[in-house]
C-alpha cells in the first residue's frame, strides 16, 4: 500500500516521574530530513532516535517536537543547575539593556525550563527518560502513520482514476492509428507523387519510399511500450517502499513514448489525444511528488 509522506502524530506518555509529550510533522522532500527539537536532556538519545526515524519514516521532511513535564514528586529529587540559570538570566539582562525595558525574568519562568534542572545522583532518571521518551516517539509514529496511510489511500484513488483514463486514451490513439493506416498510406504516396513529378519513377520503387515513410510514422512500437508501462504502474500500487520514485520514473518513461507519437502522428484526433494524454501525466506527476 502506498504512503503519503505528509502527516502529522502527537503522543503523550506517562512515568511515574515525568509526562513526555512528542509532535511529529512530515512533508514531501526527495529524501528524508530529519530536525529534532528535544530538550537537552535527551541529547544522549539522538543517534537512537535518528534511527528509528529512518526505520519507519523512509522519506520526507521530518520534524520531531518534544517536551518534558516533570511531576512534583520528581522535583524533589533534582538539584538546579545554577550555571544554566545565570546564563539565562545574563541572556535576559542583555535583552533588557538592547531593547531599553522594564520587564525581567520571572523565577516561574525561569521554572518552567527544563534545563535548569539535573537529577542528584541517588535519584538518576536516565532509564525512566529513556523508556518513556522512545515510548511516546513510537506512540506519535503510530499516529502519524495512520494519517500518512490515509493520505496515500487517497493518492491512490486519484492516480488508478487518471492512470485509467491514460489507458483509454492510448486505446483511442491505437483506434484513430490503424483506421487511418490506408489513408496515410495513400496521401504519402500522393505527397511523393506530386514532389516527384518530373522523375520517372517505377510504381515498385514508389511503393518502396512510401512504405519506408509510413514505418517511419508507425507508431505501434510506442503504444506497445505504453501498455506495458501502465501494467507495470499499477503493480506499483502494492509496493511497500520507494513506490513514489518508481512511478516518478514510470511516469518519465510513458511521458517520452507520448511525446514520440506526438511528433510522428499527421493525424489531427490523434494530436489532441495526445495533449489529453500529457495533461493526465503532469497531473499524476504532481501527485506521486508526496509519495514514499
Amino acid at each position: 500500500m502506498i504512503k503519503s509522506m505528509t502527516g502529522y502524530g502527537k503522543a503523550i506518555c506517562a512515568s511515574n516521574n515525568m509526562d513526555i509529550s512528542v509532535e511529529i510533522k512530515s512533508v514531501n522532500s526527495r529524501y528524508l530530513d530529519f530536525f529534532p527539537k528535544t530538550p537537552r536532556a535527551l541529547n544522549a538519545f539522538d543517534d537512537e532516535l535518528s534511527k528509528l526515524i529512518k526505520k519507519n519514516c523512509v522519506r520526507g521532511r521530518v520534524t520531531l517536537m518534544c517536551s518534558i513535564d516533570y511531576h512534583e514528586s520528581a522535583k524533589s529529587g533534582l538539584t538546579l543547575n545554577m550555571e544554566k540559570i545565570r546564563e539565562y538570566v545574563k541572556v535576559a539582562e542583555v535583552i533588557q539593556t538592547e531593547l531599553n525595558t522594564d520587564i525581567s525574568v520571572t523565577v516561574d519562568q525561569l521554572m518552567k525550563l527544563q534545563e535548569i534542572y539535573s537529577p542528584d545522583e541517588k535519584d538518576d532518571f536516565t532509564e525512566e527518560l529513556k523508556e518513556t521518551f522512545f515510548n511516546a516517539v513510537k506512540d506519535a509514529i503510530a499516529q502519524l502513520d495512520k494519517i500518512r496511510n490515509a493520505e496515500g489511500n487517497n493518492l491512490k484513488k486519484d492516480l488508478e482514476t487518471r492512470l485509467k483514463n491514460v489507458e483509454t486514451y492510448v486505446s483511442q490513439i491505437e483506434l484513430k492509428s490503424s483506421e487511418h493506416r490506408g489513408e496515410d498510406f495513400k496521401r504519402y504516396k500522393q505527397r511523393i507523387t506530386e514532389l516527384i513529378e518530373d522523375v520517372s519513377l517505377d510504381e515498385q520503387r514508389l511503393l518502396q519510399e512510401v512504405a519506408i515513410i509510413a514505418e517511419k510514422k508507425d507508431i505501434s512500437e510506442e503504444i506497445v511500450r505504453l501498455g506495458s508501462h501502465i501494467q507495470l504502474y499499477n503493480t506499483y500500487f502494492d509496493d511497500i517502499e520507494y513506490a513514489g520514485r518508481k512511478m516518478n520514473f514510470m511516469l518519465q518513461e510513458m511521458g517520452r513514448e507520448v511525446n514520440t507519437i506526438g511528433s510522428k502522428t499527421d493525424q489531427i484526433e490523434v494530436s489532441h489525444l495526445v495533449v489529453s494524454v500529457k495533461d493526465e501525466l503532469e497531473k499524476m506527476r504532481e501527485q506521486v511528488q508526496n509519495i514514499i
